[in-house]
C-alpha cells in the first residue's frame, strides 16, 4: 500500500535562493537527512529591523510544529557569503524515513517508492515550478540533491556521479522540469572506484627506491675497489 511520504529530495525547509538536500543511507539502513537553505544579504536587508537569525526563525515557523514533532535539530549556517539554516534528522530505517519525511511536497507533485527483496526504487515526477504564492511551500530558486549510499546502484538519472564515494547528485532548477530516479540493491555493496592506481604508484615508487639503492651500492663498491688498488 503506497503511502504519501517522501523520499528524497528537495529542500523543503529553505527560504529561497539556494538549497541543498543531503541524504546519507548507511549500511545498517539508517538514514541521515540534512536540509540546508541559504539566502543573500539582499534578502535579509528587506527586514532591516530584524537580525538574520530572527528572520530565519520566522521563515521556519510555518513548519515549526512538524520539525519539533519529528525531532529535527536546527542550526544557523554561513556559506560563501550566504546565510541560512540546516535542519538534520537521523531515521532508524528506510521505512521510517519514507513515512515521516515530507520534503518532496516542496518540489514534486508525485512520489513513488517500493522495496522488493532488498531492491529499493525511488521515483519523483511532475516537478512543481517556482512557488510564488503558496504559504505551504518555500520559494526555492535552485537545489542540489545529494545522495550517498554504500550499496550497488542499478540505475539512476543523476546529473553527476562520484564513483569514489558512491554519491549521486541532481541539480534542480525551479523553472525547469526534471524527474529524480534511483534504484539500488541493499544486498550488494557499492562498486567503489578501486585503488589500483594507488597500488601501482606504490609499486613504482618501491621499484625506483630499489634501483636507486642499487646504483648507490654499485658506485660505492666501485669506489671502494678503486681505493684498494
Amino acid at each position: 500500500m503506497k503511502k504519501i511520504i517522501l523520499l528524497i529530495f528537495i529542500c523543503v525547509f529553505c527560504f529561497g535562493c539556494k538549497a541543498r538536500y543531503e541524504l546519507q543511507i548507511n549500511e545498517d539502513l539508517t538514514v541521515n537527512e540534512d536540509i540546508t537553505g541559504l539566502e543573500t544579504d539582499t534578502f535579509y536587508n528587506q527586514y532591516y529591523k530584524s537580525t538574520k537569525e530572527r528572520v530565519i526563525n520566522f521563515m521556519m515557523d510555518t513548519k515549526r510544529e512538524y520539525l519539533d514533532n519529528i525531532g529535527y535539530s536546527k542550526k544557523i549556517v554561513n556559506e560563501d557569503n550566504l546565510t541560512g539554516s540546516t535542519i538534520s534528522k537521523k531515521f532508524n530505517s528506510l521505512e521510517e524515513y519514507f513515512e515521516l519525511s515530507k520534503t518532496y511536497t516542496q518540489f514534486y507533485e508525485n512520489f513513488d517508492y517500493k522495496i522488493n527483496n532488498g531492491v529499493v526504487t525511488i521515483d519523483l515526477k511532475n516537478q512543481l515550478l517556482r512557488n510564488n504564492d503558496s504559504i505551504e511551500r518555500y520559494v526555492i530558486d535552485s537545489c542540489d540533491v545529494v545522495i550517498t549510499l554504500p550499496f550497488k546502484v542499478k540505475k539512476s538519472n543523476a546529473d553527476y556521479v562520484n564513483k569514489e564515494t558512491n554519491t549521486y547528485i541532481w541539480n534542480l532548477d525551479a523553472d525547469t522540469q526534471k524527474d529524480i530516479y534511483i534504484k539500488f540493491d541493499t544486498k550488494m555493496g557499492a562498486d567503489l572506484k578501486d585503488n589500483s592506481v594507488s597500488i601501482i604508484s606504490f609499486v613504482i615508487v618501491g621499484i625506483a627506491v630499489i634501483v636507486i639503492i642499487g646504483i648507490i651500492y654499485f658506485i660505492y663498491d666501485k669506489n671502494k675497489k678503486s681505493n684498494e688498488i
